[in-house]
């Protein structure tokens, strides 16, 4: 088993930008949406999800059509945003690289644990796309500039509720998992965590051009996972931790 990596139901890294600025401008908010899913998509991140039906209407189409219709702007919000798709990279249960597009990590991991019923519940948690996008909804009066009230929240978050991304990882589910020594993940984020920066980069750029401040959300990532994150998103070449003594690979799991 080399699939030290989980999901959870909290985020290990989160990333936020504050439309604060923009609340005014419901048209920049709109094309911030498209951009970061134009930008997504040309990556290999925030894929339409396997569940969407054919012939749907794009997803900022649909956030342009409510707004029009009813002065309501779901930014950044529905299935398009939180159970998208991404390419990343396991191994398979003879231990063989593999590639592929993933709605949900929770459900992958299930199939690959080494005996049924080794890897707890809590470590394969399903109902998160592998990168998640989630911004508030404001209500707009009938001049569609001017918010009915203060909105709740003026961030959009970008998260990720697996450690998948990483270079070492804690490997949780493992036997011998003592959150001191770590696991080596860097074959798997090497091929993947790329894409997931190079998202992160066109993020960032985008909204500072537009005015809006970007940054790392510390109290919505993990600190055990702190060295190696940052603004600009996960360092692969970060420092190594402490490591599993070799032998990790062939303990036996038990149910």
């Amino acid at each position: 088993m080399k699939n030290y990596w989980i999901q959870t139901d909290t985020p290990v890294a989160t990333w936020v930008i504050d439309v604060r600025s923009g609340v005014a401008e419901p048209a920049a908010l709109i094309q911030l949406c498209r951009r970061l899913l134009v930008a997504g998509r040309e990556v290999g991140i925030l894929l339409p999800p396997r569940s969407s039906d054919q012939g749907q209407p794009d997803p900022v189409d649909r956030i342009q059509a409510r707004f029009d219709s009813e002065g309501v702007l779901d930014l950044c919000r529905g299935p398009a945003w939180t159970e998208a798709g991404a390419e990343v990279s396991w191994y398979a249960k003879d231990g063989s690289l593999v590639d592929g597009v993933v709605s949900d990590l929770g459900p992958l991991l299930e199939t690959l644990a080494p005996v049924p019923g080794s890897i707890p519940r809590d470590f394969m948690v399903a109902g998160e796309g592998p990168v998640t996008v989630s911004g508030p909804r404001i209500w707009y009066e009938r001049d569609r500039t001017t918010p009915t009230e203060r909105p709740l929240s003026t961030t959009i978050a970008i998260a990720t509720y697996s450690d998948i991304w990483f270079p070492f990882v804690t490997g949780a589910a493992h036997p011998w998992a003592d959150f001191v020594r770590r696991f080596d993940n860097r074959e798997l984020a090497g091929r993947h965590s790329p894409r997931l920066n190079r998202f992160l980069g066109e993020a960032r750029r985008t909204a500072e051009a537009m005015g809006f401040s970007w940054g790392l959300a510390d109290d919505e990532s993990r600190k055990s996972y702190g060295r190696w994150l940052s603004g600009d998103g996960i360092a692969l070449d970060g420092p190594i931790p402490a490591l599993m003594p070799p032998g990790a690979e062939d303990v036996p799991w038990q149910p």
